[in-house]
């Protein structure tokens, strides 16, 4: 099975580039100092970077092992050859590091179905690893999830707000 971004992530992300540029050319219209061009452009970078590197995000599983493919490259871990898996809670997403003694996979929940994925992990593998993932807390997931979606929503209404009062105002 293969999974791959998250949709309503993904087109969030795109009102964000949209409402960025917007305040962007807001700026222009406004006479900008050269910091803001500075920081709008980093802006609009980190926005663009971070809309390729989940468009390459695809996690693949079989029965034998774990393909994870992300804008870096691929890693590819075998169920019985995992050591160790750890979630890691964050205030906008929740990362599982699986690793077996080479190398770490990292998998994201801005991927689709992500408690899904921990599911199909968690059939597909080991006694001691199905333990460790059964400490899964749907709950923290769904806060972190909609703790991310809701600071897209604000950053997008503040892009937008100020990109029109910039224009309103030159």
């Amino acid at each position: 099975m293969t999974y791959k971004y998250d949709k309503k992530i993904f087109i969030l992300l795109i009102i964000l580039l949209v409402s960025a540029i917007y305040f962007s050319i807001s700026h222009i219209y406004s006479n900008g100092n050269a910091y803001k061009f500075i920081i709008l452009g980093v802006l609009l970078i980190f926005i663009i970077f971070n809309i390729v590197s989940l468009l390459k995000k695809k996690i693949t599983i079989n029965d034998d092992y774990i393909i994870n493919t992300a804008l870096l490259g691929k890693k590819k871990i075998y169920f019985n050859d995992i050591k160790d898996a750890v979630f890691l809670y964050l205030k906008g997403r929740t990362i599982l590091i699986l690793s077996d003694d080479n190398q770490f996979v990292f998998i994201s929940s801005l991927l689709e179905n992500f408690d899904k994925i921990i599911n199909e992990i968690y059939q597909k593998s080991p006694g001691e690893i199905q333990n460790k993932l059964s400490t899964f807390d749907i709950k923290k997931y769904k806060k972190s999830r909609a703790l991310f979606i809701g600071f897209i929503i604000i950053a997008i209404c503040f892009l937008i707000i100020f990109g029109t009062y910039n224009f309103i105002t030159s």
